[in-house]
């Protein structure tokens, strides 16, 4: 690409040159043609005139031509300054990202290899079984005396353990055993000088029943040789029908007697080249062990949060697909299963012609492998394994999820959806920043500044701006973000301050931006109104689907007293009979009211109940209000009839009386 805009700029410069000399002869003949016109008097003047002004616009264009040429060959040197340091740039990176490549291979490995004795330590602890201690304590002493890796010899130790106690032998005999395989394996590698890994597998098998592997070391495992070697040690039991921990012993035994002149090898010869570079790597291995324990350290830590940003990230992949309405395709197995069955009946009668042959194939197979058990070519066990597989037994099954725990995974992984909740804030802060930096060093690019003070003020106008919007997008998206969360999960304490936090930082940007613009309580009053009634209207909704509490009791009124205060400062902007004070005061008592709407549809029942209770208890109250008057009236009617009433009518009686007589 370099040397095509090399030819391009090679091309253009010869190309203007060329016109610049054009027009340097078209300028001569244009003075030419002019002094010539001059001499034809007055008509000859004015074409003189005409000509004179073309000629001037051919000098300019020359003149641009030149500058033309003289800039590009100046654009040339910050071309190649550009593409120098982005090739600088480039190698700088391919260096740095090559030895942090390099420096995280090497401590994976660490970590791998700490990680690889944890689960080395897990087997051999599990197959040891009550002799774990005593056998590691004998690991360890080996270890420091000769040197080897403690977690290879487990490793050897743990799976002879396993396989010889899978053949059926004692544990306390399995141990022994075990122990001394491991051994024979070190001094097996160090006597034949090869790697004790390959001696474990060749020993392993061996044990297995195969004759190759330790044939190859002299050893004949054949089954002709252990039986000649059970008849010379006085043991009459056939091979074939001993039990698997009776073969896998009188293997053992054998083994170790044809291997008395290998055994202490690796002891005898540890100061050898190729047993001391065999001792030297192991401790390099234990070296990288332990750095690798340091690493260990951190990674138990850090490693459920990657799982957990995994899986939330798997969440997020599967809800794109589905959102993208990605299904499984469906595949027809229909056509599988038609003729298994006749396919079935035809090899069990293939079986039946085959179980003649069987005897001489197990003569032939013994000496590899005589773990597997033949059936008797006579029962039905063929046709029934081919059928079915049934054996008349209860399969054995275990819970493999018994004893897992998540609740560490679960809890980071409810963390970091907490931290990542706030990501879009955050990613809404920068936004704003980036966007904010691009529309200042638009408007004030043209502008410069001759003293300090000018600058300062420059820069304070700029800070303005770029702290408003990020304040005011910032706080939109945190406040969006507690009012989503509100909606879905109901109002607590988290989202609740969210709302209320993002709705500060929204007046406090509108405020910024409006001292840039001019006028700073015009623009709080407009992020008080856009951060209220969005709290307000959150406020009822919780209200409604969740009860009144005092969460939302107090988001309504907040919502309607900012939402009041903006819409009050904007008419006393404008000359109106109201302020921010005055409308804050009419936002709160809306909200106030709402509660109160609120409070009383949801709890009309136990109002219009209380009320009406409490209206027959007044009709009561007066009901007997009334009986306790006429009770006292008819008490004191009848005290002034016997008392007053009739004394003084039977006085005027009998004065009547006396008077008529």
């Amino acid at each position: 690409m370099a040397l095509t805009i090399d030819q391009l700029e090679i091309q253009i410069v010869a190309e203007s040159t060329q016109a610049t000399q054009t027009l340097d002869a078209l300028i001569g003949r244009l003075k030419t043609l002019r002094n010539q016109l001059n001499g034809l008097g007055p008509a000859g003047k004015n074409a003189s005139k005409g000509l004179q002004a073309v000629s001037k616009n051919a000098e300019k264009a020359q003149k641009n031509s030149k500058g033309f040429i003289v800039q590009l060959a100046n654009g040339e040197k910050p071309v190649q300054k550009f593409t120098d340091n982005l090739a600088r740039q480039i190698s700088k990176f391919r260096t740095l990202y090559g030895a942090f490549k390099s420096v995280a291979n090497t401590m994976g490995s660490w970590f791998n290899e700490s990680n690889d004795y944890i689960e080395t330590l897990n087997l051999f602890n599990v197959t040891m079984g009550d002799g774990a201690d005593a056998a590691y304590k004998y690991a360890e002493s080996v270890q420091k005396l000769i040197g080897i890796d403690i977690a290879e010899w487990m490793q050897y130790q743990g799976t002879f353990k396993q396989l010889t106690s899978g053949f059926g032998v004692a544990s306390d005999a399995a141990n022994t055993m075990s122990q001394n395989l491991t051994q024979l394996s070190y001094d097996m590698a160090s006597f034949f000088n090869t790697d004790v890994e390959t001696a474990f597998d060749k020993l392993s098998s061996a044990m297995s029943g195969q004759v190759k592997g330790l044939r190859e070391f002299g050893i004949d495992t054949t089954v002709a040789s252990l039986q000649e070697y059970a008849l010379a040690k006085g043991i009459d039991k056939s091979v074939r029908s001993m039990t698997q921990a009776e073969k896998s012993m009188l293997r053992y035994n054998y083994i170790m007697e044809k291997s008395i002149i290998m055994q202490g090898d690796m002891g005898r010869t540890l100061v050898t080249p190729a047993n001391s570079l065999r001792i030297l790597s192991a401790q390099f291995t234990q070296l990288k062990r332990a750095l690798g324990d340091i690493i260990s350290v951190v990674a138990v830590k850090f490693i459920p949060y990657v799982q957990a940003m995994v899986e939330i990230l798997t969440d997020v992949a599967k809800a794109l697909a589905k959102l993208f309405n990605f299904k499984l395709p469906k595949i027809d197995y229909s056509g599988l299963g038609g003729n298994m069955s006749s396919e079935f009946e035809d090899a069990e009668d293939s079986l039946d012609g085959v179980s003649d042959k069987v005897k001489e194939i197990k003569k032939q197979l013994m000496g590899f492998d005589e773990l597997n058990i033949i059936s008797n070519p006579d029962s039905d066990s063929a046709s029934d394994g081919v059928s079915g597989g049934n054996l008349n037994m209860d399969l054995l099954e275990y819970d493999f999820l018994k004893g897992l725990d998540t609740g560490k995974l679960d809890e980071v992984k409810q963390k970091m959806k907490d931290i990542l909740g706030y990501i879009p804030v955050i990613a809404a802060g920068l936004a704003g920043w980036k966007i904010t930096k691009f529309i200042t060093d638009l408007l004030f690019a043209n502008v410069k500044v001759k003293t300090l003070k000018e600058a300062w003020a420059l820069l304070s106008k700029k800070l303005t701006l770029t702290a408003g919007v990020t304040l005011a997008i910032t706080g939109i998206v945190l406040e969006t973000k507690g009012i989503i969360s509100a909606i879905q999960d109901e109002l607590n304490g988290v989202n609740f301050t969210e709302i209320l936090g993002g709705g500060g930082m929204i007046i406090a940007g509108g405020a910024l931006i409006g001292q840039f613009f001019g006028s700073a309580l015009l623009g709080a009053a407009i992020g008080a109104i856009v951060a209220g009634i969005p709290m307000y209207f959150t406020g009822i909704y919780d209200a409604i689907m969740n009860g009144l509490d005092w969460l939302n009791s107090i988001l309504i009124p907040a919502g309607a007293t900012l939402t009041g205060a903006g819409i009050g400062a904007i008419i006393g902007m404008l000359g109106g009979p109201i302020g921010a004070g005055i409308g804050a005061l009419i936002g709160l008592a809306v909200g106030l009211v709402t509660d109160l709407v609120i409070l009383i549809v949801q709890n009309w029942e136990a109002i219009t109940g209380w009320c009406s209770q409490a209206c027959k208890d007044i009709g009561q109250f007066f009901v007997d209000l009334w009986e306790g008057t006429k009770a006292v009236w008819n008490t004191v009617d009848t005290w002034l009839d016997t008392t007053v009433i009739q004394p003084v009518v039977n006085f005027f009686v009998g004065l009547w009386e006396g008077i008529s007589d």
